[in-house]
């Protein structure tokens, strides 16, 4: 990119030295291609780069901030690989408004505040946070315990009968892997969606390899109409019916149980699993990659959460969308995490 020849020394003692105008417009095709440009969304016909003394930029990290009036823009450096924008309002006491936000949702599920992050408070811990904060408590508590129980009991059954009805539908005849998934009545309509854009790009006989996990007999029996396996059975917990309302909501928590089971109930019985929200859908079949592409010696493989705070640390992953291949390490691994 041709940049303008507005290029200004920086002072004080930083490791940026420079900032350079470019034509924003250049700028975002090349660097955020993946979005359409809106040419109306700024006031501003140019962008800023940051330059560091005396490299070449091998990366480009692009940052887009609100135009509106009064919003300045603070930029920090890291030894991390962490991207991460926090909005602070300078008019108080440093609130940041982020947490301010979400403090104000009607949310169940409340996060640590930004003062379990401070400097004194993190200094000890290691990379990967504890999030004691965020820990059961009350009944919360008394409720994961009583569903870890039950399911600690009938394991061995739910085993058995999970391995027999993959076996009986020949769902993992396909590479020895079954493709797990967890519903609710909530969140039905998207099931028979994924099921649906499968079959109008050609993948209906993937299907052939997908195991619905149900929240309760009348989200299974819709599953069987739309020509999918499912399972389920009382003890894998009394679960929710309804959709979650927000993002770490009740039901949003208690669905994350049938999350895990889900997979576990797979994996423990031999199989490869790959395991995707009800959201997601198929453009080709994952299934190929995973067998004949993907590295064989890598046990599992997950998206990227995109999300770069410390609680995500240190390898970001997300739980939409993951490959776990069949050994011992993988079900081990996968206990230990869960519990």
């Amino acid at each position: 990119s041709q940049l303008r020849q507005e290029d200004n020394s920086l002072p004080g003692k930083t490791i940026w030295a420079h900032v350079t105008a470019s034509e924003r417009e250049e700028l975002w095709r090349k660097t955020l291609g993946g979005f359409p440009y809106a040419p109306g969304a700024s006031t501003s016909h140019d962008a800023l780069i940051f330059k560091k003394k005396d490299q070449v930029c091998d990366e480009l990290d692009v940052i887009v901030v609100s135009n509106k009036p009064g919003v300045c823009l603070g930029v920090f450096d890291s030894r991390l690989p962490i991207y991460t924008m926090l909005r602070f309002d300078t008019t108080g006491q440093g609130r940041l408004i982020e947490y301010e936000r979400k403090r104000a949702s009607p949310k169940k599920h409340v996060p640590a505040p930004p003062e379990a992050y401070a400097a004194n408070k993190i200094k000890d811990r290691p990379l990967v946070l504890a999030q004691t904060d965020l820990a059961p408590r009350g009944p919360a508590l008394k409720e994961a315990l009583k569903a870890t129980s039950i399911f600690g009991i009938e394991a061995p059954r739910l085993l058995k009968e999970v391995k027999e009805l993959i076996a009986r539908h020949k769902i993992a005849q396909k590479y020895h892997t079954v493709v797990s998934m967890a519903t609710n009545l909530g969140t039905i309509d998207l099931v028979a969606n994924f099921a649906c854009s499968c079959r109008s790009v050609g993948l209906a006989d993937a299907l052939n390899s997908v195991l619905v996990f149900a929240s309760d007999k009348q989200s299974a029996d819709a599953i069987a109409t739309m020509g999918l396996v499912s399972y389920h059975d009382k003890a894998l917990g009394d679960l929710p019916s309804q959709a979650a309302t927000t993002y770490g909501d009740f039901t949003f928590v208690r669905m994350m149980w049938l999350k895990v089971t889900a997979v576990y109930l797979v994996a423990a019985n031999g199989f490869n699993v790959l395991f995707q929200d009800a959201d997601n859908v198929w453009l080709k079949d994952p299934l190929v990659y995973f067998a004949h592409t993907a590295d064989p010696m890598v046990d599992a493989f997950f998206m990227d959460d995109g999300a770069r705070s410390m609680r995500y640390t240190p390898f970001y992953a997300n739980s939409g969308f993951y490959f776990l291949r069949a050994n011992d390490r993988v079900v081990f691994f996968y206990v230990s995490s869960s519990s």
